[in-house]
């Protein structure tokens, strides 16, 4: 039997799907080989409030999962030896590497706190 390396970052938004989809999604990837990657963004368990969630649910998206730990998040795995965290991006350090800056460093558009980005990837040899 053989691991086939998914060598392309998969990125998906975990907000939406239900913690148990999300966790048996991000575990998968450690079935495959070496070289591969999950990317997802998510809510921070701590920035979401009640308007946020009333709100998404009205406009037919309802927000059914976030993150409150990455690390516990990702000892929660099934398989969290075989999964690391390659990226970890929180909003300070997506504006910079993402959003335009003026003179003086200021960044031109706005991105709230809201979570991150995380990527995580197959540790096989």
């Amino acid at each position: 039997m053989f691991a086939l390396a998914l060598h392309t970052t998969h990125i998906f938004i975990i907000d939406y799907l239900d913690i148990d989809v999300v966790i048996d999604t991000v575990a998968k990837v450690s079935e495959c080989g070496k070289g591969s990657y999950i990317g997802f963004d998510y809510y921070d368990l701590g920035c979401l409030n009640a308007t946020m969630t009333t709100k998404s649910s009205d406009m037919g998206e309802k927000l059914k999962s976030g993150i409150a730990d990455v690390s516990m998040f990702v000892n929660e795995l099934p398989v969290p030896e075989e999964l690391q965290v390659k990226d970890h991006l929180r909003c300070n350090e997506l504006k910079r590497r993402y959003i335009a800056q003026c003179n003086g460093g200021r960044s031109i558009g706005y991105l709230t706190e809201f979570g991150g980005f995380l990527l995580l990837g197959s540790s096989k040899e």
